[in-house]
């Protein structure tokens, strides 16, 4: 499957980027997220930033709670940072997201990218 996103490590955290024509459905994103979590493994980094353009997203709820669970197995313990432009997400993203990060997954939205890295990497100055 080919998605309309790109994965790249620049030495301190995983850029996940969501390209504008990228579309959300449940085969979309499982790709997505076993590619990320590839990557997390790979570069030995549990750090990732998501951003872009908010995508269309083709996922019933029953779905998005799939997506979710199947997104903390591959990346429990990962901090995400998610800085997507656009309109807010809507429900069903934000029921993926309550579904990863009550499995182990710490997962934010911020409304800018500055943000969302001053979060990010705010781990590398704890403890």
């Amino acid at each position: 499957m080919e998605a309309s996103i790109d994965i790249r490590f620049n030495g301190a955290y995983i850029t996940l980027e969501i390209l504008p024509d990228h579309k959300i459905n449940p085969a979309s994103d499982r790709y997505m997220w076993l590619e990320t979590a590839s990557a997390c493994k790979t570069h030995k980094c549990r750090k990732v930033l998501l951003e872009g353009p908010v995508p269309e997203i083709n996922m019933q709820e029953k779905d998005a709670v799939v997506s979710g669970k199947w997104m903390a197995r591959l990346m429990a313990g990962t901090r995400v940072a998610c800085c997507l432009t656009g309109a807010p997400p809507d429900d069903v993203a934000g029921l993926f997201f309550n579904t990863a990060y009550n499995r182990g997954v710490d997962i934010k939205f911020f409304p800018s990218k500055i943000d969302g890295l001053e979060w990010l990497c705010a781990a590398d100055s704890q403890g």
